[in-house]
């Protein structure tokens, strides 16, 4: 269950703490461990949540806002608890669908070393949202002296809507709506001024 990280600061940087040499979690300290986490008063920045079952954190999300542009530019999560991995891969999409769909940011990227285990559960989640996978840079991180590439990732927030009912599609299958019959189905671009765009426009 996700969380605001605040109500649980110190249990938070509790695990921070313990986790600070610990090799395991080089993928997430990168160049080098923050044992101390600072918390924004805000969700103004950072959208900053845990991972949470039985009071006890399991996990931990942060998303960088970035302003005035105002898309999340930036994606960090560390799972607490090595023997379980299901719920927090569970927690992670809850995660991403929390800032698509009840913040509708308009885009949302993030990016991970290659090498990284979760880069393999990232591939699936970018597919499955019809997102895509920018690239990957050369030498882009130097972990315990050594250096991986990084693979980074894009979803746009746009879809097509029905002008009849509510009905919303990643992909368009038809002009005319599925679900009501009776609207079209028109494209719709977060980053364009106005409700609707015209193909041709795009």
């Amino acid at each position: 269950m996700l969380e605001t990280a605040k109500l649980y600061e110190d249990q938070l940087n509790g695990c921070m703490s313990s986790i600070a040499m610990d090799t395991y979690y080089k993928w997430y300290h990168l160049a080098y461990a923050e044992p101390i986490i600072k918390f924004d008063d805000t969700f103004y920045n950072k959208i900053q949540l845990v991972s949470v079952y039985g009071g006890i954190v399991q996990g931990y999300f942060v998303a960088c806002w970035q302003r005035p542009e105002n898309y999340i530019d930036n994606i960090t999560c560390v799972n607490f608890n090595k023997e379980d991995k299901n719920t927090f891969a569970a927690d992670l999409r809850g995660f991403l669908k929390y800032l698509a769909y009840d913040l509708n940011v308009p885009k949302i990227m993030w990016s991970v070393a290659v090498g990284n285990p979760i880069e393999k559960h990232y591939d699936r989640i970018i597919k499955r949202f019809s997102g895509r996978i920018i690239g990957v840079e050369r030498y882009a991180y130097l972990i315990n002296g050594k250096y991986y590439d990084r693979k980074s990732y894009e979803w746009i927030n746009d879809y097509y809507e029905c002008t009849h009912c509510d009905n919303k599609e990643k992909d368009e299958r038809e002009v005319m709506c599925w679900k009501c019959g009776l609207g079209e189905m028109v494209y719709r671009n977060p980053f364009r001024k106005g409700k609707y765009i015209n193909e041709d426009d795009m």
